[in-house]
């Protein structure tokens, strides 16, 4: 595969090469054609990658007869020099910026991992014990995830009583807590109160497939 910074050397040169939305009733749609513009948002401290649709839906008024109406399945697949490079699977979470005059409409679709949705509709109470990364895994778990989980190994049990927040809030929570095996320790073996210090949380950081 050629070096992806050399032939993307700028955000404006990656594209769309397929985008097809799936009904709530297993209608598949292509709006590669429809698309006018788009924006990708990724951040280390989000749980989930977004991304905005701006759409012109003339013709083909696919908010109307497919129709969209949240929740939706979109396929992104980006690509360039005859390589496809990422597909995305997400959610329609918002429909947004609806304008109709004279023929034209235009709308802007928010997507975002199912994961994400999901998580806004589980509260747990139950006690969490364990170390971190087994939690975080568990956690991934009851989110119906298939994604890969990459953690380093945290040193410390821990106990989290979650106290009805969702599970990305809980993961959230324990990145405060969580302090890496590879720490250094003092010659006795063990840990010095000044190297927890300032290592804590410096292993709260998860990954997790978002695509």
């Amino acid at each position: 595969m050629s070096d992806n910074n050399q032939e993307f050397p700028y955000a404006s040169s990656l594209k769309i090469d397929e985008a097809i939305i799936t009904g709530l009733d297993g209608t598949e749609v292509s709006i590669i054609g429809l698309i006018k513009s788009f924006q990708y948002f990724e951040d280390i401290d989000m749980p989930s990658i977004s991304m905005n649709l701006d759409i012109v839906d003339n013709a083909a008024n696919i908010i109307s007869s497919l129709p969209i109406q949240g929740y939706e399945n979109v396929k992104i697949v980006f690509g360039g020099a005859d390589e496809e490079l990422l597909t995305l699977n997400l959610k329609v979470a918002k429909i947004y910026n609806r304008f109709s005059a004279d023929r034209y409409q235009e709308y802007s679709l928010g997507l975002v991992s199912n994961e994400l949705l999901v998580n806004e509709s589980l509260r747990l109470g139950e006690r969490l014990a364990g170390k971190s990364e087994g939690i975080v895994t568990q956690l991934m778990e009851r989110l119906g995830s298939d994604k890969r989980l990459i953690s380093d190994p945290s040193m410390f049990k821990v106990t989290f009583l979650p106290g009805k927040k969702t599970p990305f809030s809980i993961i959230s929570s324990m990145k405060e807590r969580t302090v890496p095996e590879s720490a250094k320790t003092s010659s006795g073996g063990s840990s010095t109160t000044s190297d927890l210090l300032i290592l804590k949380g410096s292993a709260g950081y998860y990954f997790y497939e978002n695509y």
